[in-house]
């Protein structure tokens, strides 16, 4: 029975110290989403932003999920140099982008958002190549979202927690095994 009690604990042991094992940070570099279209536009408001980007996915019917003012505080950059907006726990198939450029070249640029359904991506190389001028890059007036991604991304449990559940199951396979012996 002793060693049944101390053969757990050294298990518990073990597991627990798994989930303090320090993880080096990583260098997150995310991919660009896609560059469907981009307008000067001529108004602004959502039932013009969802027209135009229904235009832009070629018919597509969407909803605005949200329409979020944002500074260039919300905006981030990952390893590469890429643009992003953290949305967890939204995972929108489409985004729009729209920046003040007093007038100056396109001003809303329309996205499909592949990979990384939790982050809005884009490159400046993006939208300087779409006609934004170079001086508004940091212009950023506010991002709209629409549509949820296809199903079938489901999430993925990370490797540690694989890991730790593993090591239960072991754990609880020698148990079983050694307590029919006694």
């Amino acid at each position: 029975m002793k060693s049944k009690i101390l053969f757990s604990l050294a298990i518990a042991a073990f597991s627990g110290g798994l989930a303090t094992i320090p993880v080096p940070a990583i260098a997150v570099t995310y991919t660009v989403d896609t560059l469907i279209g981009a307008i000067d536009s001529a108004n602004s408001g959502q039932s013009y932003e969802e027209a135009q980007l229904e235009i832009a996915c070629g018919g597509c019917d969407v909803t605005l999920l949200s329409n979020v003012n944002i500074s260039n505080s919300g905006v981030q950059a990952d390893a590469a140099g890429n643009n992003y907006i953290d949305v967890t726990p939204s995972t929108p198939g489409y985004f729009l982008l729209k920046f003040g450029t007093g007038n100056s070249g396109n001003d809303m640029f329309f996205f499909q958002n592949v990979p990384d359904f939790t982050k809005l991506v884009w490159s400046d190389a993006q939208l300087t190549g779409a006609g934004l001028p170079a001086n508004h890059v940091d212009s950023i007036s506010h991002y709209a979202m629409v549509s949820d991604p296809p199903t079938g991304n489901d999430p993925v449990p990370e490797p540690a927690s694989m890991l730790l559940l593993g090591s239960g199951l072991v754990a609880l396979g020698l148990w079983r095994r050694s307590s029919g012996k006694s």
